[in-house]
């Protein structure tokens, strides 16, 4: 080889080891690797648990102590269940706290007509079963008179006493609408209604006819005698709650105390929850067909419900 050559070919090679002896260049001079197969990167599995979804309202006893709107005399409730029949809560007057029941009574006309023919084995006649049903979604006390009458007066009141366990009684013999009862008697009377005890196998259809209760406050007749009354505990319950619950309510402005009775009734899968409230009218020349203030009571009614509603934990 000519001696050109080889020192030629010297120093290329001494060029190539500096170049290949710092870090930054040899990692740009490319490499002659043997292939191996390629990795897929694969996620960890990861197990979502289902959220659960947040269980529904019902009615139970507040953290914090349930307020009395003002402008009342009085005010009591009281919340059953409707599974093992105790008392859920109530307020510290609802043994002792008494009122004219006024329509709530109603439901009871119905289910004693309803409940001596289901343990006599017969069948209502279709006008007997048109007429209670127009009792109790119209609210009509012409029907009821008829009715109480056809039941023996006050012997159906005592029925009432003696078929649902209560101690109620009326101030005035011959007048249904002056049955007398606490909120906690109203409450397991309530629970009567609701378990079947009173109208035995036409509970369902009692029940479905006061849901489909009608009314508002503004459209209670000047005289009394109808209206309906879908206000009250309906008002103060979400749509979930609401959409379940089987009412009657009752009121009137009392001339003997010129005092307003106004009571409200709830029926729902699995409470049962009265209000009673009393607070004074006022009308011109003592007139009370003219009494203008039943949305007070209304009004309770529902404040006194919402404060019941409750969300229980997960």
């Amino acid at each position: 080889m000519r001696p050109r050559l080889v020192i030629a070919l010297l120093a290329l090679a001494a060029v190539g080891a500096v170049l290949l002896s710092v870090p930054a260049l040899r990692s740009r001079v490319p490499r002659v690797r043997s292939a191996a197969p390629a990795v897929t990167w694969v996620a960890p599995p990861f197990i979502l648990a289902a959220q659960k979804a947040p269980p529904p309202p019902t009615l139970g006893v507040p953290d914090t102590p349930v307020t009395i709107p003002a402008g009342l005399t009085e005010a009591g409730w009281s919340l059953v269940d409707t599974g093992t029949g105790t008392v859920v809560g109530h307020s510290a007057n609802a043994s002792t706290m008494v009122n004219y029941t006024e329509s709530m009574i109603k439901a009871w006309i119905a289910a004693d007509f309803l409940g001596r023919a289901a343990r006599a084995g017969t069948t209502p006649a279709p006008g007997d079963l048109a007429q209670l049903q127009s009792m109790i979604i119209h609210s009509d006390d012409n029907i009821a008179a008829r009715y109480y009458r056809l039941g023996g007066g006050d012997a159906e009141l005592g029925r009432l006493d003696q078929v649902c366990g209560l101690h109620s009684g009326t101030a005035m013999p011959g007048w249904w609408s002056y049955t007398r009862m606490s909120p906690d008697d109203a409450a397991r009377y309530g629970l009567c209604l609701a378990n079947g005890t009173a109208a035995g196998r036409y509970t369902a259809e009692l029940l479905g006819w006061m849901r489909a209760v009608t009314g508002g406050v503004a459209d209670q007749t000047p005289d009394g005698h109808s209206g309906g009354g879908h206000w009250g505990i309906v008002d103060g319950l979400p749509p979930s709650l609401a959409g379940q619950a089987s009412i009657k309510n009752g009121w009137e402005p009392e001339v003997q105390d010129h005092v307003w009775h106004v009571n409200c009734l709830a029926i729902l899968p699995t409470r049962v929850l009265v209000v009673m409230v009393r607070y004074p009218w006022v009308a011109p020349d003592d007139d009370w067909h003219h009494a203008t203030n039943l949305g007070t009571g209304a009004a309770a009614c529902g404040a006194i419900a919402a404060q019941l509603v409750v969300t229980p934990d997960l």
